[in-house]
């Protein structure tokens, strides 16, 4: 499945080159994807009519002792070839000026070849001079009026290669497209300059698919697989391959593949161990910006290198910051302001006592790399030389993109006798601006006791773990439609229980709220008991009533009045609730017979509302307990010695 994926990615990616560019097309830069809303303002950009419409930069008309036009080019279309050597002051060159409106953005865009691999210049124009820039004069200079540079070096092959750049000039003026000094037997085609707009980049979807091909291909995560593989190419492939550019679904299907795609994968295939750990998502209550910090929480949390003093910041999300938009909590800066100075190799790490085995550790993650000693991103530029690494184990976050975060994942082991060490390594001096967050390491296995113990000692894992089931069985009552009633005091009693397994560790604090979140489910469950019986004996009633008057008239009043439930039911509910097993005995008595006899109900047969309905000897003799002996967890008690005498006795009448 994989290989055939490739191929398709790959076919629909030579389609995209190999076809002419035109108005309704997705076209991608680096850094983002654009629909073409306009038509092509390049004349002649396919060669379609020879050498027409192209100057030298000189403005004279392009010579066919310098370029010959064939169609070598994709798809058999017209392609311009060099046959001489020149630059800009001796004719040799190409020039074409297109003007613009300011406000609007354009994609300016053109194919390429090589017989052999060759690299751009934009500064050079005796060297494979390939600039594209814009000013508001229109002239052939770099020294011109507004100008602003857009092109970048670019390097392209004996296939043909698409270059496409984006642009929004501030004002009206001219997109200027110049050639000079270009390598004899190149090609160039397929000239465009079209108006634009920014849409969603289905690419994205293809590095989902990767990441999630990557685990599923892992047989280190067995658990899970058919589900995630039906997401993956249900939802990630089949959207891909529908051609879907809508920038805020693409954002919405990410943040989904990694909380319940991929996140609920991990989930049952490892353990994750933050809990253990220190402020893996940076959060440590700051409010204004840390700067130049040797560590985040302590030196036995996050340690950062260089130390004190050096380019570590920890930065609150309300703090104005060129990566405060893609991070809406606490998180975590190496970085100088523009690119006047390089930074030094850096590290991020954490070292915890876990125990053996192998461990998985991600973080989200972006960079910066500025032009020149500007401030401006180069979104051109893949920063290389970051990794995550856990003890021996190192992955590359290869590329970090310039722009968008994503998250980055590595698996290293932790041997007998090891601690397990882990974080972000920087070195290369390839950027000048990295922010992380959302740190994450999980143990690969499906048992965490073997943390808990570990961690914590097998007694007190026990008693977590029993606190856990507690707390999940009161979610669980709690989302039932059974239970109207007393849902705030549960929740709030989840809650703290909930607190006190996140954040204690006393044994007698976790088992003590472990029976006390026991006790209020069976507190919840008693205080409903008088609705769910009303319910239950409302659903039989309508299912034997048939046309029976006398019954039907019963449980529309009885109906009525269940509908009307806003409280805890008081009295009136176990009148109701007898009047209408009354009213149904009744109704039994007259069709019961030798072949078809009748199963007598009656109201408060558990004893659930202690004595009603019931004749005793002497009410103060006997007690109404909770036992979960019983199936329905009440009883009738009496303790003979203490409060009984002889002459005990409990009955009724069947109806």
């Amino acid at each position: 499945m994989v290989k055939h994926l490739s191929t398709t990615i790959l076919f629909l990616t030579f389609s995209l080159v190999s076809l002419a560019v035109t108005r309704g097309d997705y076209v991608y830069t680096k850094a983002a994807c654009f629909c073409l809303t306009g038509d092509n303002q390049v004349e002649n950009g396919m060669f379609s009519k020879g050498l027409g419409g192209w100057t030298t930069a000189a403005g004279n008309a392009l010579s066919d002792n310098d370029f010959s036009v064939d169609s070598d080019g994709p798809d058999g279309m017209n392609c311009l070839t060099v046959l001489r050597y020149g630059t800009n002051s001796d004719g040799a060159s190409i020039l074409k000026t297109v003007p613009v409106q300011g406000g609007t953005t354009y994609v300016i865009t053109y194919k390429a070849r090589s017989w052999d691999s060759s690299t751009t210049s934009v500064s050079d124009e005796t060297s494979n001079y390939q600039n594209v820039y814009y000013n508001t004069d229109g002239s052939c200079s770099l020294k011109s009026d507004g100008f602003a540079a857009i092109a970048k070096t670019k390097s392209y092959s004996s296939d043909w290669t698409e270059i496409t750049y984006s642009y929004t000039p501030s004002a009206n003026g001219y997109i200027v497209i110049n050639f000079s000094g270009l390598q004899t037997g190149d090609s160039f085609t397929d000239f465009g300059v079209f108006e634009a707009y920014e849409c969603g980049d289905d690419r994205r979807l293809l590095k989902l698919y990767d990441i999630a091909c990557r685990f599923i291909d892992d047989p280190r995560f067995p658990n899970g697989k058919e589900e995630f593989k039906e997401l993956v190419n249900e939802v990630i492939l089949d959207t891909y391959k529908s051609g879907l550019h809508d920038k805020y679904t693409i954002d919405d299907m990410e943040s989904a593949f990694y909380t319940d795609g991929l996140g609920a994968f991990l989930d049952a295939n490892t353990v994750n161990c933050n809990e253990y750990l220190k402020y893996m998502d940076f959060e440590t209550g700051i409010t204004a910006p840390q700067w130049k910090v040797g560590n985040i929480g302590g030196n036995d949390a996050w340690v950062c290198t260089p130390g004190a003093g050096d380019r570590w910041m920890l930065m609150p999300p309300s703090y104005a910051s060129r990566s405060q938009e893609h991070f809406n909590s606490v998180y975590v800066d190496y970085q100088v302001g523009n690119g006047t100075t390089e930074l030094k190799d850096g590290e991020l790490r954490q070292t915890a006592d876990l125990p053996p085995g192998e461990y998985l550790f991600s973080i989200r993650g972006l960079g910066y790399r500025f032009e020149g000693r500007t401030s401006n991103p180069d979104y051109d530029y893949d920063i290389e030389g970051t990794s995550l690494f856990v003890n021996n184990g190192t992955t590359q976050a290869t590329p970090l993109e310039i722009g968008h975060v994503n998250t980055f994942y590595t698996i290293g082991e932790v041997h007998e006798g090891e601690k397990v060490s882990f974080g972000v390594s920087i070195t290369g001096k390839q950027g000048h601006w990295y922010s992380f967050d959302d740190a994450e390491l999980r143990y690969i296995g499906t048992d965490p006791s073997v943390i808990e113990e570990y961690v914590l000692g097998k007694e007190l894992a026990e008693a977590r773990k029993s606190l856990r089931e507690a707390i999940d069985s009161a979610n669980t009552v709690i989302s039932m439609p059974d239970y109207l009633f007393e849902k705030s005091v549960l929740s709030e009693k989840t809650a703290a229980a909930q607190n006190v397994y996140d954040n204690s560790r006393d044994m007698e604090e976790i088992t003590t709220q472990s029976r006390e979140i026991l006790n209020s489910i069976a507190d919840y469950i008693h205080a409903n008991t008088g609705y769910t019986n009303l319910r239950n004996d409302l659903v039989h009633a309508k299912a034997i009533a048939n046309a029976d008057e006398t019954l039907k008239a019963v449980i529309n009043a009885v109906d009525q009045y269940f509908a009307t439930l806003t409280d805890r039911p008081d009295d009136a509910v176990t009148e109701k609730n007898k009047a209408l097993l009354d009213a149904e005995n009744n109704f039994l008595k007259g069709t019961a017979g030798y072949y078809t006899p009748m199963s007598v109900r009656f109201f408060n047969e558990t004893f659930a509302n202690e004595s009603y309905g019931w004749e005793t000897d002497d009410l103060d003799n006997w007690k109404y307990i909770k036992d979960e002996r019983f199936t329905t967890g009440s009883a009738i008690h009496v303790w003979r010695g203490v409060t009984a005498h002889d002459a005990k006795y409990v009955w009724r009448y069947p109806w």
